[in-house]
C-alpha cells in the first residue's frame, strides 16, 4: 500500500512539472516559441518609438511673385507719384512650422513699390487655418525703402489672406495708412508657388 502511495505521489508531481513547464504555451507550442507583446514578425526591422522626419520632408520653400496693387486714394497718389501699381518682385517664404491650427513662416523679397523704387522687405508670419484652403494671419515686417518713412527701414503687422490652390496660391494684403511711414493706404496681390515641401 505504501509503494502505491509513493507511485501516485511521484507521478502527480510529474504532472504538475509539465503543466508549469508549459504554461502560457497554446496548442502544442512550447513556451520559448510563443509570441510575446514585444515580439516582432519575422521579416520586419524593429522602428524606434519615435521617428525624426527627414530632411526633406522638413523643408518648405515658396516663391512669391510680385505682384498688383490698388490705392483707393486715387487722386492723391496720382499727385504725390506714389500710384504705381505694378510691383514687379521676387521673394521666398520658408515654413518654420506647422500644426492643425496653423503655420509659422519666414518671408524675405524685394519689389517695385508705389513710388516705383525697390522696397526690401524680410520678416516672419503666423496664418490661421480657416478652412483646408483658406488662411488668415499677418506678416511682422522689416521694410526699407526710400518711398516709406524717408527712406528708414521700420517695422510693421501686415495682414495676410491667402488662398491655396495646391499647386499655386494667391495672397491679398492691406497695407494701412500710418502717419509717415506711409502716406496712402494699399490693397496688395501677389502669387506664391511652392518648390519644395
Amino acid at each position: 500500500m505504501s509503494a502505491l502511495a509513493v507511485a501516485l505521489t511521484l507521478s502527480a508531481c510529474n504532472t504538475l512539472d509539465q503543466q508549469h513547464g508549459s504554461a502560457g504555451a497554446s496548442n502544442g507550442i512550447p513556451q520559448s516559441e510563443q509570441p510575446t507583446a514585444n515580439t516582432i514578425p519575422s521579416g520586419e526591422k524593429e522602428k524606434p518609438a519615435h521617428i525624426a522626419p527627414s530632411k526633406d520632408e522638413r523643408i518648405s520653400i515658396n516663391v512669391h511673385i510680385f505682384g498688383l496693387s490698388y490705392h483707393p486714394d486715387r487722386a492723391g497718389t496720382r499727385i504725390n507719384h506714389l500710384n504705381n501699381e505694378l510691383n514687379f518682385g521676387l521673394g521666398l517664404g520658408y515654413k518654420l512650422f506647422e500644426d492643425n491650427l496653423g503655420e509659422v513662416v519666414s518671408e524675405v523679397g524685394v519689389y517695385k513699390d508705389s513710388g516705383r523704387n525697390w522696397a526690401k522687405i524680410a520678416g516672419v508670419g503666423y496664418k490661421f487655418k480657416i478652412t483646408d484652403r483658406w488662411k488668415l494671419g499677418a506678416d511682422l515686417l522689416a521694410i526699407q525703402s526710400p518711398t516709406y518713412n524717408y527712406g528708414d527701414a521700420f517695422i510693421a503687422p501686415i495682414p495676410r489672406l491667402s488662398y491655396d490652390f495646391s499647386h499655386a496660391k494667391i495672397n491679398l494684403i492691406y497695407i494701412p495708412r500710418y502717419k509717415e511711414l506711409n502716406q496712402y493706404a494699399v490693397y496688395g496681390l501677389y502669387l506664391t508657388i511652392p518648390i519644395w515641401k
